[in-house]
C-alpha cells in the first residue's frame, strides 16, 4: 500500500532475532578461534550503522551479538550516503553474495542520488540467465559508467582468446549492387 518491496523469506530461522541464542555461545567460541583482525578497508557495521572500529571488528563478542541482534542497514546506509566528500559525488555499491535483497533496500533510501551505482553482481532466483551472464552484464555495466576496473584481477583465472576481426573499417556506408531488372513473360 505504501509502495514498500516486500517478499516472503523461505528461511527455517529468522536471523537476528531470538531465534539464533542457542548458538551465539558456540558461534563466538568459533570466531575466537579465528583471531579476527583489524579491517585493511574500512567498512560500515550493519549492528552499529557507523564505521566499524578496530575493536569491534577484532572482537568475537561483536561478531556473535551481530547474528542476534537488530540489522541496522537503513543507518549503516545513512553513514554512507550522507557523508559523501561533495554532492557531486558518486556512491558504488555493489552486493556481493547470494540474493538482491540489500541493493533492492539500498535503492529506497532517501538519500540515493541519481549518479548513484547500486547493482547486485548475482542474479534475481527467477531470472532466466545463468549466474555467469548476469556478473558479466553488471561488469559491463560498471565500465560503461566510467568505473576503472581491474581486468587483470577479473580475468586472473579465466582463459582468453584473440578474436580477429575484418581489416577493413566500419564505416556504415552501404555498397549495393544493384541488378539490372529483367521482365519476362510466361507464355501459356
Amino acid at each position: 500500500e505504501r509502495g514498500i518491496e516486500n517478499r516472503i523469506l523461505h528461511i527455517s530461522h529468522a536471523a537476528h532475532s531470538h531465534m539464533m541464542e542457542p548458538i551465539l555461545e558456540r558461534f563466538e567460541s568459533y570466531v575466537a578461534r579465528r583471531n579476527p583482525r583489524a579491517p585493511k578497508i574500512p567498512f560500515v557495521s550493519t549492528k552499529t550503522g557507523r564505521l566499524i572500529t578496530d575493536e569491534e571488528a577484532m572482537s568475537p563478542a561483536y561478531w556473535s551479538a551481530h547474528t542476534r541482534d537488530t540489522v541496522r542497514f537503513h543507518q549503516a546506509m545513512d553513514s554512507i550516503l550522507t557523508n559523501r566528500t561533495s554532492p557531486d559525488e558518486a556512491i558504488i555499491a555493489l552486493e556481493v553474495g547470494p540474493g538482491n535483497t540489500l541493493t533492492t533496500f539500498t535503492k529506497q533510501h532517501p538519500a540515493l542520488a541519481s549518479q548513484d551505482v547500486i547493482k547486485s553482481t548475482t542474479r534475481h532466483p527467477l531470472a532466466e540467465i545463468s549466474d555467469c551472464e548476469h556478473l558479466l552484464h553488471v561488469v559491463a555495466q560498471l565500465w560503461e559508467q566510467g568505473i576503472k576496473l581491474d581486468w587483470e584481477a577479473f580475468h586472473k583465472h579465466g582463459s582468453r582468446y584473440r578474436v580477429p576481426l575484418p581489416t577493413y573499417p566500419f564505416e556504415q556506408k552501404e555498397h549495393w549492387i544493384h541488378a539490372n531488372l529483367v521482365h519476362t513473360s510466361a507464355s501459356t
